[in-house]
């Protein structure tokens, strides 16, 4: 199945606020990415929130247990989160998850399930997830889920570079029927600024 890209980019600016909204489209054994940055003038300061993907294809359900097996399997799809700017103060941001536009097929029966689509996030080249979760409604709190909360940020730049990881988890069970599941996930992120 191919699918477009879709991106969906929404920038609103008040004097400390930055929300930046992206996102991609792919479905199971298809996959499209896309890059995009979001700026917002604080004040003095100037934050940028970029999105970028790399792209698979024939996504199948896997399994792995280390950073470096996902960044190595090619059924991961990865999406990496970078924040930067100049800033003159200091203060926090918040990296959330919006819980995605899900378009299901014809799932029916035990083939497969939403909580069988798994992502997980970390932080630099760390090797521990600071977020793990699925795709199953429980997983989201009033529509989204925070992924990063209350990073740290001072004078003189914004920093901060993280990697999403999405797959479908393998349950040595029959899940031919997420092939027909196509979802847009995307991400939104917060700054708060304490001082100018």
């Amino acid at each position: 199945m191919e699918n477009q890209n879709k991106v969906l980019l929404t920038v609103i600016g008040a004097a400390t606020l930055l929300v930046a909204v992206v996102g991609a489209t792919f479905a199971y054994f298809s996959a499209t990415g896309s890059e995009t940055t979001a700026t917002v003038q604080t004040g003095s300061s100037q934050i940028n929130i970029q999105a970028s993907e790399d792209a698979v294809e024939n996504i199948r359900p896997t399994s792995w247990t280390t950073r470096a097996a996902a960044d190595t399997d090619a059924n991961v799809e990865k999406f990496t989160l970078t924040m930067s700017g100049a800033v003159s103060g200091s203060g926090t941001y918040t990296i959330s998850m919006n819980q995605p536009e899900i378009t299901i097929g014809n799932i029916t029966g035990d083939n497969g399930d939403l909580s069988d689509i798994r992502y997980a996030i970390f932080r630099g080249e760390e090797t521990t997830a600071v977020k793990e979760g699925s795709f199953a409604d429980a997983t989201f709190t009033n529509g989204k889920v925070d992924l990063v909360v209350n990073e740290s940020y001072s004078a003189p730049a914004v920093t901060g570079e993280f990697t999403v990881y999405v797959w479908i988890e393998n349950e040595n069970a029959d899940q031919n029927n997420l092939q027909n599941v196509s979802f847009k996930l995307t991400f939104a992120a917060n700054a708060t600024s304490t001082n100018e």
